[in-house]
């Protein structure tokens, strides 16, 4: 629930939770500094608008250039 992509490429993955962003999975920093897994792990819903079939349309299926 609280990864999220950046664009910096030095620290391409980020924490929401903690507030941070890494090189690694934050989920390894966290176990690393702490030495234990992260205790605010959550996990994505999986409801029926992510399982209904759709997908992400790149550019040449019809997306941004027709």
């Amino acid at each position: 629930m609280h990864l999220y992509s950046t664009w910096r490429s030095e620290r391409p993955r980020g924490c929401r939770a903690y507030g941070f962003e890494s090189a690694t999975w934050p989920s390894a920093v966290v176990e690393q500094s702490s030495g234990h897994g992260c205790t605010l792990f959550e996990a994505r819903g999986g409801g029926p608008e992510q399982s209904s079939g759709r997908r992400h349309r790149g550019t040449h299926e019809g997306g941004l250039y027709g």
